[in-house]
């Protein structure tokens, strides 16, 4: 009965030890939430800046919707990482990099943009192809290491 007993007691604790943890590492994670913060106002900035107007297109109104993924995913994974739930934040942040990747492929091509519009699936790879072969590109095996990275 006394690890029952001791259970309970250590059960009602985990609000304790979660504060502690999250002090402990709020320390450590403080670069890594200056970045999300930064991408966050550059985001609220753009999403201002952009509701002066209502959308042009399709386009337009797909890269709208996919900014406002990219911060939710960052906001969300800020939070994860304060408290320490790193397992939680990784597909998060994960899918910041897909939906700017997206974003980005869609920004460039309104193909892209009219096909997400309509619902079709577009393969991550098909995305990282269309973005090397942009004038401003970014390389081929950089997008795909990092979406190796975000898929651990």
């Amino acid at each position: 009965m006394r690890a029952v007993n001791e259970g309970e007691v250590e059960y009602k604790r985990l609000p304790e030890y979660f504060a502690m943890r999250k002090r402990e590492l709020s320390g450590m994670v403080e670069p890594y939430i200056d970045v999300t913060d930064a991408y966050g106002e550059l985001i609220c900035s753009l999403v201002l800046t952009l509701g002066e107007k209502g959308p042009d297109d399709t386009q337009d109104e797909v890269c709208r919707d996919l900014l406002a993924d990219v911060f939710d995913f960052l906001y969300d994974a800020r939070r994860t990482i304060l408290e320490g739930q790193f397992s939680v934040a990784f597909p998060l942040l994960r899918r910041a990099f897909e939906s700017t990747s997206l974003l980005a492929a869609c920004a460039v091509d309104g193909g892209f943009a009219e096909a997400w519009a309509s619902g079709k699936e577009i393969p991550n790879v098909k995305v990282r192809k269309r973005l090397s072969d942009d004038p401003i590109q970014e390389p081929l095996e950089s997008t795909r290491e990092l979406y190796r990275y975000f898929s651990m």
